[in-house]
């Protein structure tokens, strides 16, 4: 009788605790409707479908190519920053919270071949014709699309709610894969980093057959990272955010340690969820959003009565918004505002490729450098790497993003650009050039399009002209503004309506900065306190800087290298040695006269054979070289 009743008391206590507590799979939030925002339900629709059969076939038969108008449209040859001063965090921090959001995975049994046009520059330039760029339709549920009181309905494979479920994972598995089963923590590997696919987490230990599924696209890589998101290794600034995230939940657990002794793992762990969630949400509503021009009525309450399931047109279309403030050169600086030895990476040559983080000096170089560029603007146009070379080469795995939104927002049965302003309260545009104020832009949609009620729906919000103090259109304004709107405020675990914070906690955590995130959890000194803007320019200014006039010789080197740098003044010049994986191993200073100035430098048993990369800085530029040592 005694061990039945302990039983009955233990399971007590875990309901109790599960009650307070999300669900890892984003279920029973809403007492009357458990499923909204849990993993593999249905997408909100909120509007009458566009299939061309009411059911499931494919919306926009009228329109043009898709990667004609990728071509035609969306070419981006040179950088459009845009004007409000909006740092590269705002591109990169939107991406992290799409990550906790949606994901709606590949129909692979519905193979999409989108044709190419002949002699397309990238996909047929020798105009054999018959290429096409590869997707899948997206994954449905299979009881709908029978019929058209039954049309195909999209499912989401991750929670739907703001929940941080791309730091703890969207289902048990996962998450308990993740966690160490000790005070609260997360795996971790050496140096910081998010955990390998490994039995250890540790990069040289064997491959763990259990770790979670994560996308690995391009160049075969057995060994990568895992997150509560399976998309975190798809390019460095994302493995960057999610590393952060990983460190300040930890960083969480001491801190709840410290106050709480004899807290158990679990008590530790889901209170530092909390928190870390909180944290997470306040930056979105209170710093992010603010940042695009999106500020939302003051929170009210918790009502129960929201469905606040990802609608359809927001992840089909309006929240695809970041491929048009994506940056192609990702700038890693160290903590006096210059390059890396490194230098910078480009966006192409970063997806699928996270060892880039462990082998050239961690995350603190990114953060350092988005805080100094301005994202690119919202417009209809998108940078190459996005457009010809998204994970590989054209005919190498080099897919096109803009065809691919244009083609999903097709296969997903989303109804014209003119409905959609006027279900979300945008007047109905009447010519292109209620759409526009750019008259060559509005030509060119009309010579496409013929009519403004054929347009497909991404084209249409990117072409808008911004809303009045906003960095985006009105359409794609008032989508977000209602989804996360709804996404707080038919929340029951949002932290405003959490009793486990007390309303002094909950003013702190409204305070809290995507800044306090990176200067707790990195050794970054360069960053100021609202990231989301630009860092107002300082005395050294990268881009600006000349290179130096400095020669290397011998090089490929045996015992000692001579080094001649040439100078128009007098300067102090510092040098460093680093190896492959940032780690400096020499550095040392020495005053620089007018003309030639000459070193020798004496690296002997010190150095093994092998890559290096040392640096020359000054006030008057600065300058990298590869070292070998034979």
């Amino acid at each position: 009788m005694r061990t039945h009743l302990l039983t009955l008391l233990a399971l007590c206590c875990l309901a109790s605790l599960s009650a307070q507590n999300r669900s890892y799979d984003g279920s029973a939030n809403n007492s009357t409707h458990p499923e909204w925002g849990a993993i593999n339900s249905q997408l909100n629709y909120l509007m009458p479908n566009g299939f061309a059969d009411s059911i499931s076939a494919h919306a926009g038969s009228t329109r043009p190519m898709v990667r004609m108008l990728s071509n035609v449209i969306f070419n981006q040859d040179q950088s459009i920053e845009n004007p409000y001063g909006i740092s590269d965090f705002g591109w990169a921090f939107g991406q992290f919270v799409d990550h906790d959001l949606s994901f709606v995975p590949d129909e692979l049994s519905e193979p999409e071949l989108v044709p190419v046009p002949p002699f397309d520059p990238y996909f047929d330039p020798n105009g054999q014709g018959g290429k096409f760029i590869p997707m899948f339709r997206s994954g449905y549920d299979a009881a709908s699309g029978s019929s058209t009181s039954n049309p195909r309905q999209v499912i989401n494979e991750i929670t739907g709610w703001m929940d941080a479920s791309n730091v703890y994972g969207s289902d048990t598995a996962r998450a308990l894969w993740l966690r160490t089963m000790q005070d609260g923590k997360l795996k971790s590997s050496a140096g910081g980093f998010l955990p390998f696919n490994t039995t250890t987490g540790e990069l040289n230990d064997p491959i763990d057959p259990n770790a979670p599924f994560m996308i690995i696209e391009g160049i075969p890589r057995p060994k990568h990272f895992v997150a509560g998101d399976l998309r975190a290794n798809e390019q460095p600034i994302l493995s960057c955010m999610h590393t952060l995230f990983m460190r300040e939940h930890n960083r969480v657990c001491d801190s709840v340690i410290a106050l709480h002794p004899g807290w158990t793992d679990e008590q530790i762990y889901q209170k530092a969820r909390k928190i870390v969630n909180a944290e997470f949400a306040a930056i979105a509503y209170e710093e992010w959003l603010p940042a695009l021009g999106i500020q939302l009525p003051a929170y009210t309450g918790y009502d129960a009565t929201l469905d606040a399931r990802i609608m359809n047109v927001f992840s089909a279309a309006a929240f695809r918004l970041g491929h048009t403030l994506v940056n192609s050169d990702l700038k890693r600086l160290q903590n006096d505002g210059t390059p890396i030895s490194f230098g910078s990476i480009s966006l192409k040559d970063g997806f699928f490729n996270p060892m880039v983080l462990v082998n050239e000096g961690g995350i603190e170089p990114f953060f350092n450098g988005m805080v100094t560029q301005r994202q690119q603007n919202f417009d209809p146009h998108v940078i190459s790497d996005l457009r010809n070379f998204l994970f590989g080469m054209p005919g190498q795995g080099g897919l096109d993003l803009v065809t691919i939104n244009l083609a999903r927002g097709r296969e997903r049965g989303l109804v014209d650009y003119n409905q959609i302003r006027q279900i979300f309260g945008v007047p109905a545009a009447g010519s292109f050039s209620d759409i526009t104020s750019d008259a060559n832009l509005a030509a060119t949609l009309q010579g496409l399009y013929g009519s403004v009620n054929n347009i497909d729906p991404w084209v249409g919000m990117l072409a808008e002209d911004h809303k009045q103090g906003a960095a985006i259109g009105e359409t794609v304004h008032a989508i977000l503004s209602m989804q996360f709107q709804k996404l707080r405020d038919g929340d029951r675990f949002y932290y405003e309506n959490d009793p486990a914070f007390s309303a002094s906690q909950i003013a702190d955590l409204k305070a809290t900065r995507l800044a306090d995130i990176i200067r707790r959890n990195t050794g970054t000194r360069f960053i100021h306190n609202t990231v989301f803007t630009v860092k107002p320019s300082t005395s050294l200014n990268p881009d600006e800087l000349p290179r130096l006039d400095l020669a290397v010789f011998p090089n490929p080197l045996q015992e000692e290298v001579k080094l001649s740098v040439n100078m128009a003044e007098a300067s102090s010049l510092q040098l460093q040695i680093a190896d492959l994986k940032g780690r400096v191993l020499d550095q040392l200073s020495w005053e620089a006269t007018p003309g030639k100035n000459e070193r020798i430098l004496r690296l002997g048993d010190r150095y093994s054979a092998g890559l290096y990369t040392l640096t020359i800085r000054s006030a008057q530029g600065f300058s990298v070289v590869k070292l070998i040592k034979q």
